[in-house]
């Protein structure tokens, strides 16, 4: 899916171009964001169905065409991957989008829904009889027409989600947009392909309030990993490019390596001063479960001391250190 994804968007989007085009979406696997994918399905409603098809045929990023109708063509792109292109009549894509979405499985127990409340449902519409209950685009109103919730594409799956929205009891969701920040990310510090500054400004563009900067450490050498000379000039651009770009908060941090015995490969003292510290296991995944655990557990207390050393230790009389680190970051183990 994420190959394919954004060459169907640029699809999408230039046949939103053609003369007469009134709606376009995908559908499909695609549009229920499944991590793999059989084709890419897109449904157009327009004026004139031969000139989209003729579009699409002429495409120069086709290099193959499976068949064509009247009102669909499927074709094989340079990229890889097969399109199959349908256009329906402004009436029924509501039911069209609902039904070339899915899952198979889904629209199944949705269709004997239909039938039980004497009602015919298909990518035409719902009907009671010849009347079709559900003309237009709004897909949802079939949901609504047969006494439930409508739910986000990505959870048509025949996976709980028709029960529940049967009880008006779907989960709320993450709507796409939601995210403020990212605390993943890795630069041409080590194995990432850009600069800090370059990732915040583009950060910054999606509209993202903050991001960490979690390059890998020394541990892991193919990817250039950090010592903690290297880690500690890092931190230092960070807090250059932070007063640079207005905006965006950029945090230091790492993604520090577990090593086999539990301990990290960076020192306390060091990954104390970082606002983020993510740690990682990159090497023996042959040990047992028992040894496994042991060694995450062991990091995750190393880390605890890390904490420790940044938000405040003990000192020799048992009292805690006052320690203000003026930053209102607070890193936690879970």
């Amino acid at each position: 899916m994420g190959d394919v994804l954004p060459y169907a968007r640029e699809l999408v989007e230039e046949i939103k171009e053609i003369e007469g085009v009134s709606e376009v979406s995908e559908a499909g696997s695609l549009r229920r964001r499944q991590e793999t994918i059989g084709d890419v399905d897109i449904l157009v409603t327009a004026k004139d169905n031969k000139k989209v098809l003729d579009y699409v045929s002429n495409l120069p990023s086709v290099v193959k065409v499976w068949g064509r109708g009247d009102t669909k063509i499927s074709v094989h792109l340079k990229r890889g991957f097969d399109v199959d292109v349908r256009v329906v009549s402004r009436e029924s894509y509501g039911a069209a989008l609902q039904y070339f979405t899915g899952s198979k499985d889904h629209n199944v127990k949705l269709r004997k829904i239909a039938i039980s409340k004497k009602y015919k449902l298909n990518e035409y519409g719902l009907f009671k009889g010849k009347k079709n209950l559900t003309p237009g685009t709004d897909e949802c109103l079939i949901y609504k027409k047969l006494g439930m919730e409508c739910m986000p594409p990505e959870m048509r799956s025949d996976s709980g989600e028709i029960e529940l929205a049967q009880k008006k009891r779907l989960p709320k969701v993450i709507e796409y947009g939601s995210a403020r920040g990212d605390l993943q990310i890795q630069t041409k510090w080590t194995d990432g392909k850009d600069s800090i500054e370059e990732m915040a400004k583009e950060a910054k563009k999606l509209g993202l309030g903050y991001i960490a900067i979690t390059d890998h450490t020394k541990n892991l050498a193919m990817t250039g990993g950090l010592n903690e000379d290297k880690i500690l000039k890092q931190k230092a651009e960070i807090s250059k490019i932070n007063k640079k770009i207005k905006g965006i908060t950029i945090l230091s941090g790492t993604e520090c390596d577990i090593l086999k015995d539990g301990s990290l490969d960076i020192d306390n003292k060091v990954l104390g001063k970082l606002d983020v510290v993510g740690i990682s296991v990159h090497t023996h995944f042959n040990l047992s479960r028992k040894e496994q655990t042991e060694r995450i557990i062991k990091a995750m207390n190393k880390q605890k001391a890390s904490l420790r050393c940044r938000h405040g230790g003990h000192n020799q009389g048992g009292k805690k250190n006052r320690h203000d680190t003026g930053n209102k970051w607070k890193s936690r183990t879970s």
